[in-house]
């Protein structure tokens, strides 16, 4: 592991780096990262990431400009047929079901080349070399056809107009990666790391990492991400996921910190879902988890006859745990590997 030295003396970043908003004129990789499931105590974690390559005059916060004529973040205005691409708490709301998630999640992921078959499929696409591990777990070891709500048609020309929106911008959604992290993996992080902020932050830059390096190329590549809490010191951690100490604080401040790798720009920022590659990455995230909850319940509703289904929130969670809990033993399942300690 790479030790990182905070001193901007050392690595002090080109001068055009100090604003990322300048733009060369050339193509450049847009990068956004966001996660789904962090406060439950049931069920997975979900971080997703999201790839992007843009024309080199579009800033990347005016990419929902670029793109209106295929996704929308207000959710008054998806009626018409664009993607609703926002924070995944504008986009999902449990009382209304999972229909215009699951339409906005499937329709970036059909746009990413992922088409959308079964949960197992999307997971073998979007988090490679897992399948065994993610498997093993109880509940994912019966496949879950996809698309629950049956909105096949819908998603075909949500997906339909977003491509012809972006190929119209000369801009393409060239990868999705996601890290799903159930609650055995979670809670052996946790006793690696201490706190679950920590998790987040190490699950996160490594999938970071995983991403920037699917396409390695000398194109300026501009990542974002949402603030990990209260967190606004990266560069120690940006060093060990990157393996190197080359790291260059542009900025550290409550509501912003960046940094430069070489031709890596990383932005974390409040509020990052302003930044379509952003939002898209939360939407994936959260659908993923949707459908991961689904399979638990149906897992657990197959075992014991009646229980309610939960969303793995820590008082609901209290209540289905307490249900289910007799036939653990039964079943080979251990509290480690249901309950998330944090």
């Amino acid at each position: 592991m790479s030790e990182w030295n905070s001193r901007r003396s050392l690595f002090d970043p080109p001068e055009s780096l100090d604003s990322w908003d300048r733009c060369t004129g050339e193509p450049y990789r847009l990068i956004g990262v966001d996660e789904a499931g962090y406060g439950p105590n049931l069920g997975p974690l979900v971080i997703a990431a999201t790839d992007w390559r843009v024309p080199g005059q579009c800033l990347p916060e005016s990419l929902y400009e670029i793109l209106a004529g295929g996704i929308t973040p207000t959710a008054q205005e998806a009626s018409d047929g664009r993607v609703l691409v926002a924070d995944s708490k504008i986009v999902h709301q449990s009382s209304a079901g999972i229909r215009r998630l699951e339409i906005s999640a499937c329709a970036l992921l059909e746009a990413a080349g992922i088409r959308v078959q079964s949960f197992r499929q999307v997971l073998a696409e979007t988090t490679p070399n897992r399948q065994g591990e993610i498997s093993a777990v109880p509940w994912y070891s019966e496949d879950v056809s996809l698309p629950l709500s049956g909105a096949v048609e819908e998603i075909r020309q949500a997906a339909q107009r977003l491509h012809a929106t972006m190929c119209q911008a000369n801009v393409a959604l060239v990868g999705v990666r996601v890290d799903l992290v159930p609650a055995a993996l979670f809670n052996v992080e946790l006793e690696r790391y201490g706190t679950k902020g920590r998790v987040l932050s190490e699950r996160s830059l490594r999938l970071l990492r995983r991403m920037v390096d699917r396409h390695p190329s000398p194109e300026r590549t501009r990542c974002v991400c949402d603030k990990h809490g209260g967190r606004s010191s990266y560069g120690a951690l940006l060093a060990a996921a990157f393996e190197t100490n080359r790291i260059a604080c542009v900025r550290e401040t409550p509501q912003l910190s960046e940094y430069s790798i070489g031709s890596v720009h990383v932005r974390f920022c409040c509020r990052a879902e302003r930044f379509v590659p952003v939002a898209a990455a939360s939407v994936i995230a959260k659908y993923l988890r949707e459908v991961a909850m689904h399979a638990f319940n149906r897992y657990w509703q197959n075992v014991v006859r009646g229980v309610r289904p939960t969303k793995g929130y820590p008082a609901d969670a209290r209540r289905f745990y307490a249900e289910i809990r007799h036939a653990l033993p039964r079943c080979g399942v251990d509290e480690r590997t249901l309950w998330r300690r944090r």
